[in-house]
């Protein structure tokens, strides 16, 4: 049976569903946020430790971020060179 015509049967990993939520604010996981910046998990969780990281979200014991949140910080990370 196909997940997607099949009302009981769950997308599967790699077939997410649709999100109605703006690009902005889809969630992503902290792997997914690791990967996006080229740093490990372990990196992120003590960027959070240390107050340094991208602001993130707990929906119960879940870690989430949101997409336009992290577009933001890594603006705000830019060193402006032209300045100095």
């Amino acid at each position: 049976m196909d997940p997607q015509t099949h009302p009981r049967i769950p997308p599967t990993a790699t077939q997410q569903p649709e999100s109605r939520l703006p690009a902005a604010d889809q969630l992503l996981t902290i792997d997914e946020v690791a990967r996006e910046l080229g740093v490990t998990v372990r990196t992120l969780r003590r960027w959070h430790t240390l107050r340094m990281g991208p602001p993130r979200c707990k929906l119960r014991h879940y870690v989430r971020f949101r997409a336009g949140d992290l577009a933001q910080w890594i603006r705000d990370q830019r060193e402006d060179f032209a300045a100095a």
